[in-house]
């Protein structure tokens, strides 16, 4: 994978002008992509030297939003639902500051491809992905979204479900360790998390909407069900279920919406046993009542189905198969991320005492020894990916 098929990964002329930087209690160490456009996202290092320092996502709302309402309460509910939730599927959350002048969120690092890149990578070996890996997967994801569904109010001791709303493969990272860790609440909505979303105003990825998102009918749990449906029916088929050009999408939505769309089933295309493409196929019914009623539901069906095909029920394949298909690219960015902690690390005592009264946002850490190495990364093509 190389900077110039994924050019906005890293911005390479800062990472050598403006970065490694001081920042807070943080030292940034490079830019990432942040597809969102609403806030910065960086990886940082936390913590003093290399052996005590773990790295870190930071993501800052841009000073153009900072004084939107709609922006800074969509960013507040990030944070409350983020900082709420308890999941080892779900993305951990350190620290969140949202009533300062820079609000931003301090997140945990996941090593490992996106579900957008696992795709990519079924999808150019023509590799069927396998159906004990299959089906961890799903329940993992459901097992995330079980906590947030049946989240409560921590004060008023009520249900209040937190409905994600932008399930899709760009927030859904497989970890290295073998676990789906699904990130990005950021257009997350809840009675407890008191939304912005205006009447008329649709939110979420075209191509993973369920039909009462297109409708803007109110929501419950079961629109990430449909949303998880279609990333997990692309994965069995390596097909896309929606394309992201505007002239297609448009007649596809129209027949969502209509609910007449004929959504093909994976045993047709594939030729998966029947009840794993029933399964997929209940969670793609157009008609919201015909859908698994909840994730809690959903894990139930997935058990049954190892059980009866005695699949393996714990992480170690996904494990596996992440080494197999991403070690390359897993161990090039370890090797830059190495760099990147050096870079930072060349000169701790004077970064670590810097004046008070210096703005922390400006110091720059001097690494000479480092960046011609940094540099020359960027020149090979390698680059870092979230």
């Amino acid at each position: 994978m190389t900077c110039k098929d994924h050019s906005n990964y890293v911005d390479k002329a800062k990472v050598n002008q403006e970065y490694p930087r001081r920042w807070k209690n943080l030292i940034l160490l490079a830019p990432m992509p942040s597809a969102g456009g609403m806030a910065d996202v960086f990886l940082a290092k936390q913590g003093a030297g290399l052996s005590l320092s773990r790295l870190v996502v930071v993501k800052r709302i841009r000073a153009g939003f900072r004084s939107e309402i709609v922006w800074l309460e969509m960013f507040k509910n990030e944070a409350q639902a983020m900082l709420s939730l308890k999941s080892p599927h779900i993305v951990q959350t350190f620290d969140a500051q949202f009533s300062d002048e820079e609000p931003y969120l301090v997140m945990e690092y996941v090593e490992g491809p996106s579900f957008k890149e696992l795709f990519d990578q079924l999808q150019k070996s023509k590799s069927q992905i396998p159906l004990n890996m299959f089906l961890e997967l799903l329940k993992q994801c459901a097992q995330a979204l079980q906590v947030a569904h049946e989240f409560k109010d921590p004060q008023l001791g009520v249900l209040s479900p937190i409905i994600h709303r932008d399930i899709s493969p760009q927030n859904m990272i497989l970890s290295v360790e073998g676990y789906v860790k699904l990130i990005d609440f950021g257009i997350a909505k809840s009675n407890a998390l008191p939304g912005m979303t205006q009447v008329g105003q649709v939110k979420g990825k075209l191509t993973y909407m369920s039909p009462e998102q297109f409708e803007d009918r109110p929501l419950d749990g079961r629109t990430d069900l449909f949303s998880l449906g279609i990333v997990f029916w692309e994965l069995l088929t390596q097909q896309r279920l929606m394309s992201d050009t505007a002239t297609s999408q448009e007649p596809t939505i129209a027949k969502i919406v209509k609910g007449n769309l004929k959504i093909k089933s994976p045993q047709d295309l594939t030729g998966v046993p029947p009840p794993i493409a029933n399964l997929v196929m209940k969670l793609l019914n157009l008609n919201v009542e015909q859908r698994f009623a909840s994730a809690r539901q959903l894990i139930g069906e997935i058990e049954n189905l190892q059980l009866t095909y005695k699949l393996e029920k714990n992480g170690e394949s996904v494990k596996d198969f992440v080494a197999m298909h991403f070690s390359h690219s897993i161990n090039t960015k370890k090797k830059f991320l190495q760099q990147l902690l050096q870079a930072a690390n060349f000169n701790r005592e004077t970064i670590g005492n810097v004046d008070s009264n210096q703005n922390p946002e400006i110091t720059k850490l001097s690494s000479p020894n480092y960046a011609p190495r940094i540099q020359e990364n960027f020149e090979s093509g390698r680059c870092l990916r979230r």
